[in-house]
């Protein structure tokens, strides 16, 4: 019996009514427009907005659990869609479990029934701009494509949009890949840093959830990887695919490198295909990474070099990856509101080199160390002011501090974004840059990632229309 049957037959909850969660239910309902289902979700019934509340009150056939009690009914269910935010170790989820529940996700169903091919593309930083890359890449060569996951759509309102011919570039977050159990067709890791602290019980479980793009996968399908992370390595040595990986540091045989300002490919040792990292038109040396996983898996599926090529060259920086936003009296205004951890900051900086800087730091506390930022900052004479915001503010201000950061220190606490603005203008020098690269999540003050890079973006807006 497969996944949908079970559903069909069963009494059925979906966990969590985001856009993941409403997404499940208009699947489910277009399966099933008679069926019962149920719904739970920590937000109160004003707190989910218009859509969600006028697609409950118009179905009969529709309950829900909401509010600071909504997983006390788990165990009522024989089956849970869990959204991929809600973490396993939550005690009611443990005691459903336990209790034979069974628990899946929208992944694993779009995995179950899917038609057509599957590209996975994981890693802690650079899944949306490589995702995005391979999609652009096989859209530009009349490849029948559709891009799936945060960057995308939920991978359930496609399922039945393609066929076989189709390949489906899906963005996968550890979240996603923690149930899994089938992989991808072509699967991608571009790298691991420590995050998501707060959602599982140690690093080494976040590994274990990365590893789940290629732990199922079969010598018909292929991993691609960076070889210039040991503990993804030691991934793929246990992998049964065929291997490509790509490196900034060793010429890969299989796979991709960069050599004397090249992007270099290889198959088996022999010389392919090459073009100057200049003609990227991405900043920073972790971009030509995600280019150099995105050729790959182009290549795989038989695109001509000629087309990757052209393609790389039209692709747009996406939002909020290193976005210049707008300029101030010759200051230059960047938005990478994504960089979520240290080493997201620490690649951002490496893309500006000889700019006199004023970086944005703090938000959200997970509990991660700032120690491997406050040791680069310590050691550059670029970052002449750092403008600290949110929980963190604290615990970045002591790594700064440990390694004797030279520069000044201006700790805002939780100020409006135009006010954090205001002060990066101010003191930033001529011809200088004031970079969000935030290093932290953004939970404390914001919605989301999206919404701090928009008050940023916006409050560069009023800065010039106030003063101009």
């Amino acid at each position: 019996m497969n996944i949908l049957e079970k559903i069909e037959k069963k009494k059925v909850l979906i966990l969590g009514f985001g856009r993941e969660g409403l997404s499940t239910y208009r699947f489910l309902r277009k399966l099933f427009p008679e069926k019962k289902l149920a719904f739970a979700d920590k937000k109160e019934l004003g707190e989910l907005g218009t859509n969600f509340i006028t697609t409950i009150k118009e179905d009969k056939n529709l309950t829900y659990h909401l509010g600071k009690d909504y997983l006390k009914k788990l165990d009522q269910y024989e089956i849970i869609i869990k959204t991929s935010g809600i973490p396993y170790k939550l005690d009611e989820v443990n005691n459903a479990k336990k209790k034979r529940v069974e628990f899946t996700s929208q992944t694993k169903i779009f995995f179950d029934q899917c038609k057509g091919k599957i590209i996975g593309v994981t890693g802690t930083k650079g899944k949306s701009t490589t995702t995005s890359l391979i999609y652009h890449i096989l859209k530009e060569a009349k490849i029948p494509t559709v891009l799936l996951g945060n960057i995308g759509k939920p991978p359930l309102d496609y399922l039945s949009k393609g066929d076989r011919n189709t390949f489906f570039v899906f963005e996968m977050s550890s979240h996603q890949l923690m149930d899994i159990e089938k992989s991808p067709h072509i699967a991608v890791f571009l790298n691991i840093f420590p995050e998501h602290l707060d959602y599982y019980s140690n690093y080494e479980e976040y590994i274990k959830s990365k590893g789940n793009i290629t732990r199922f996968q079969e010598s018909s399908d292929f991993f691609i990887y960076n070889a210039d992370f040991r503990k993804i390595e030691k991934i793929a040595n246990k992998s049964k695919a065929k291997k490509y990986s790509f490196s900034l540091q060793t010429k890969v045989q299989d796979g991709s490198y960069v050599d004397k300002g090249k992007i270099n490919f290889h198959i088996e040792g022999q010389h392919k295909f090459s073009f100057e990292t200049g003609n990227v038109p991405l900043l920073g040396t972790h971009n030509l990474q995600n280019v150099m996983a995105a050729v790959i898996a182009a290549k795989i599926i038989g695109v001509g070099f000629k087309n990757i090529d052209s393609a790389i060259r039209s692709f747009k920086t996406l939002e909020g990856r290193l976005e210049i936003v707008g300029v101030y009296k010759s200051v230059v205004f960047v938005n990478d509101t994504l960089a979520t951890i240290p080493e997201a900051t620490i690649a951002a900086l490496k893309s500006f080199k000889d700019k006199k800087l004023t970086l944005i730091l703090g938000g959200f506390d997970r509990g991660i160390s700032f120690d491997n930022l406050g040791e680069d900052l310590a050691k550059r004479d670029d970052v002449l002011n750092v403008i600290l915001i949110g929980q963190t503010a604290v615990r970045i201000k002591q790594s700064l501090e440990k390694y004797k950061y030279k520069g000044k220190i201006y700790n805002l606490g939780r100020p409006n974004m135009l006010e954090v603005v205001k002060l990066g203008a101010k003191i930033t020098p001529e011809k200088g840059m004031v970079l969000l690269s935030p290093s932290s999540t953004s939970f404390d003050m914001f919605k989301d990632y999206k919404d701090r890079g928009d008050q940023f973006k916006h409050a560069v807006l009023r800065l010039n229309q106030r003063f101009n």
